[in-house]
């Protein structure tokens, strides 16, 4: 298979046209490989299928009818491996409908219709994805063939709830970059100028026992024994201390990370906690709720009906419930917290920030940065946790960033997937945009992390970021801030270091989240968080489109296996557990593949040092050309429609940017190999001129008459 070939990426769905699919990031039956250049292990055919190394078919069903949304009805042959869903259309000039899905990708299974079900296409199975899209497969009542293939995709699509394996650990394809070589603990550190007199490397958790969600390397404040941290740790959410990710190279100032402190209500009894915790749900969640549902009433169905009917009862309970159930439940919130209900205090933690905050000489003033809305910290207080007291910490500022929780992000998502698949109504695009609140919880995100920046660039002052756990927006702050700051993590490379150290090590739980062959599709714990700081990433390759090495199609690329189960990557909670479960040694790492592949996701544009040339892999740690600050503004945040609508034909662009990028990107190295040639021969020539004697001429004479 050629190089074009290799490029697509691995979901195909049908296409309006050969131009417009043979370009896009979900093209056609190429993309159903993800064949790498090298070309030794790529995938070998299995009749007419296509099967990566480790993978097996394990079912199929014939005369099976794929319901697409855009090209209507088509029939063919539907099989399922241990790895996709194939459906490969039976009429030859079909082909461009070759559909594959990883079953990685898959979030339920439902079966539509019965027995008695009448008409056609109205018995068959319903497939709902984890990447924006559902897939409908219609079968024959008289083949029987939908048990058996439901079963299956039961059984494949969720192998950890049947006692299987995920495919990752079948997968046995071999690559020439070795990813798991990728980041390395103490070269990051060391990079950063760790250790100095300020900050040192500890292995106190080199077996996961101070902090099982932490990794095995941690830098902290010099001055900081173990009994310290062990006491700190006791007071930190999940025993997450507050911990280095960046340095300042010139100012020394930090960013670390942690989770909330156990501060808690000192002297609550429980008829307090009890009244404590109707108030936060009844003023707080019941509240959301409920004026989450009057206000959908009132301004999308109160121009109709609901308006001259249902208007006067909706208005006057909102009334009712401000006037007595609000005034209520707030005033007896304030009672609590205005009479005195203290929190607990460590002595120890307020030693340890106070060593953070004496590591940067250039400042003597912390800020923290606390991710949550003010009112989920002051309602944490009642389950045990909070947030710093001012009086407590002593020259420390507390700032709440308004950053909503995992439960919010995942409606917001539903909203939106709701509005890009299968139909776009065009009269209320802009509109259901603005309801799903996407883009305004990507601007919170974009704020938080340029405070963050503006603290430590403008200000010179080490800022401590938390939110609950510190797994979640914590993350999602702290790898965007350095981002900004640091221009090693804009190339390919850095990039991956950056995801590996922020997210990975330190224990962004991937597998609650996404729910990595798990069948509990309703699980409270998943959310989009992972995904929503990619798409942050890309707003800012749409504010500074040459500061980044790698192009859109690497985001894209890491969002499909961050789903798709044949890389480990991205399976598992913590670095303790991809240990235990010996990952790096049972599972191919996903930047083994990108690295193989580095060209196809090079940005042409890009403008600084490169961390792909072999003569100088390590980048020094200097003074970035830039440190990016973007406007984080509803003004220029875009919906990132190449992801959220690729499965939309109409929604496709029309130009073939991938192609195109991909010229620029060769047309690129041949100006740059042809500007080395020009100035070797231009050095050679000058060592050659240098080297040659000057001539020496005769003399005038001139006779004199």
């Amino acid at each position: 298979m050629d190089k074009h070939n290799s490029s697509e990426l691995l979901n195909s769905d049908f296409s309006l046209s050969k131009n417009a699919s043979s370009d896009s990031l979900d093209s056609d039956s190429k993309s159903s490989s993800l064949n790498s250049k090298h070309g030794q292990d790529s995938p070998h055919v299995v009749g007419d299928i296509q099967v990566l190394d480790g993978e097996m078919v394990m079912g199929s069903a014939r005369d099976v009818t794929y319901l697409c949304p855009y090209n209507g009805p088509c029939r063919g042959v539907l099989k399922v491996t241990n790895y996709q869903i194939h459906f490969r259309p039976t009429d030859v000039s079909a082909q461009q409908g070759i559909l594959s899905v990883p079953l990685g990708v898959v979030s339920r299974i439902e079966k539509v219709g019965g027995a008695t079900s009448k008409g056609e296409n109205s018995y068959g199975i319903e497939v709902f994805c984890k990447d924006m899209r559902n897939l409908r497969f219609a079968h024959r009542q008289e083949n029987h063939s939908r048990r058996g293939i439901f079963e299956k995709l039961q059984q494949l699509a969720f192998p950890l709830s049947h006692r299987l394996s995920l495919f990752a650990f079948s997968y046995s394809e071999s690559f020439p970059e070795e990813g798991w070589h990728v980041y390395d603990p103490i070269a990051e550190l060391r990079r950063m100028g760790v250790n100095n007199d300020m900050w040192h490397i500890t292995r106190i958790n080199d077996k996961y026992e101070v902090c099982d969600s932490y990794p095995a390397i941690w830098a902290v404040p010099a001055a900081a024994n173990d009994d310290l941290l062990r006491a700190v740790a006791a007071f930190r959410s999940r025993g997450r201390i507050p911990v280095l990710s960046w340095i300042h190279p010139s100012s020394q100032a930090t960013i670390t990370r942690c989770s909330q402190p156990l501060v808690g209500f000192k002297n609550l009894n429980k008829l307090d906690m009890v009244y404590y915790g109707m108030v936060y749900y009844g003023m707080v969640y019941y509240g959301m709720v409920y004026y989450g549902m009057v206000y959908y009433g009132m301004v999308y169905y109160g121009m109709v009906y609901y308006g001259m009917v249902y208007y006067g009862m909706v208005y006057y309970g909102m009334v009712y419930y401000g006037m007595v159930y609000y005034g209520m439940v707030y005033y007896g919130m304030v009672y609590i917290l205005w009479h005195g209900v203290s929190g607990k205090r460590s002595r120890e933690d307020e030693r340890y920030i106070q060593l953070i905050m004496d590591a940067n000489a250039q400042a003597h003033k912390l800020f923290i940065m606390d991710a949550r809305p003010s009112a989920n910290a002051i309602a944490n207080k009642a389950k045990g946790g909070g947030y710093e007291s001012e009086d407590a910490y002593q020259n420390a500022e507390l700032v709440f960033l308004d950053i909503h929780n995992i439960h919010v992000m995942r409606e917001s998502l539903r909203k939106l997937k709701e509005l890009c698949f299968p139909q776009i109504d065009q009269t209320r695009w802009f509109s259901g945009i603005e309801a799903s609140c996407w883009l305004k919880h990507i601007k919170c995100i974009l704020a938080g992390a340029v405070r963050i920046v503006d603290k430590v660039e403008n200000h010179k002052t080490s800022v401590l970021v938390h939110c609950s756990d510190g797994w979640d927006r914590t993350a999602q702050l702290t790898a965007l801030a350095m981002l900004m700051l640091d221009p090693y993590y804009r190339t390919l490379r850095g990039f991956e270091v950056l995801i590996e150290k922020e997210w990975l090590s330190f224990g962004h739980k991937f597998q609650l989240r996404i729910g990595h062959g798990d069948e509990r599709h309703s699980d409270a714990d998943r959310s989009p968080v992972f995904l929503q700081w990619v798409d942050c990433v890309w707003q800012l390759q749409q504010q500074f489109p040459t500061a980044f090495e790698f192009n859109e199609r690497l985001l894209i690329t890491i969002i499909d296996h961050l789903y798709s189960c044949r890389f480990g990557t991205f399976l598992f909670n913590t670095e303790r557990e991809r240990v235990k479960e010996e990952v790096k040694t049972k599972t191919m790492s996903l930047w083994s593949y990108i690295n193989t592949n580095q060209e196809l996701y090079l940005n042409p544009l890009y403008w600084g040092p490169s961390s792909l040339n072999p003569t100088n892999n390590q980048i020094p740690y200097a003074r970035p050309q830039q440190v990016l600050v973007p406007v984080a503004s509803l003004r220029l945040i875009k919906l990132w429609k190449a992801l959220y609508c690729r499965w939309n034909p109409t929604m496709r662009q029309q130009d073939p940017i991938y192609q195109r990028t991909r010229e620029l990107v060769a047309l690129r190295a041949q100006l740059e190999a042809a500007v080395a040639a020009a100035a070797g021969e231009h050095a050679a020539r000058s060592q050659r001129l240098a080297l040659t004697p000057p001539r020496v001429s005769s003399p005038l004479h001139h006779t004199l008459v």
